[in-house]
């Protein structure tokens, strides 16, 4: 696999499965709420897009990879507003009302959204396809919160 296909989907039926997996679901990351995901990794907007166009290509897909299926017919999800736009290269790009949905490079699971407001362009999806321009990156989940000074003698003088 050329890391030019890392974002391809197909709408194959596993053997003995009876309906092919929705290629979007949804789920809920730390800090982020319930928000867009494929393949177990979330799913970013780029705020600059215009409806029906992704501008994002060259280097640029290096970091942020298209979310490409192979056909049109592929179970995109149940999710009100999925569907497909043309890239400049022909392949399929999963939208949501219009709008390409891209994978960050950087994300490797659903514990962290590490593109979250990159370059105050990027953002997560909510379910209802509006951009989710929370702060937060879900980093809870990998990052323990560091202790207070004063936490930690409280702890101390109690033993």
């Amino acid at each position: 696999m050329c890391s030019s296909d890392l974002g391809s989907l197909g709408a194959t039926t596993l053997a003995g499965a009876s309906a092919p997996r929705p290629v979007v679901t949804t789920a809920k990351i730390s800090g982020l709420g319930t928000v867009l995901v494929a393949s177990h990794r979330p799913l970013y907007e780029m705020a600059n897009d215009p409806k029906g166009h992704s501008t994002c290509s060259g280097a640029c897909t290096k970091f942020w990879q298209p979310l490409i299926v192979l056909h049109k017919s592929a179970h995109l999800g149940s999710l009100s507003g999925l569907g497909t736009i043309h890239r400049s290269n022909g392949k399929l790009q999963v939208a949501i009302h219009g709008h390409a949905l891209y994978f960050f490079s950087g994300d490797h699971s659903l514990a962290h959204a590490g593109g979250q407001g990159f370059a105050n362009n990027w953002f997560t999806v909510k379910s209802n396809g509006k951009l989710n321009r929370t702060k937060s990156a879900g980093t809870s989940l990998t990052v323990p919160p560091a202790r207070s000074e004063e936490h930690t003698s409280e702890l101390q003088s109690h033993h």
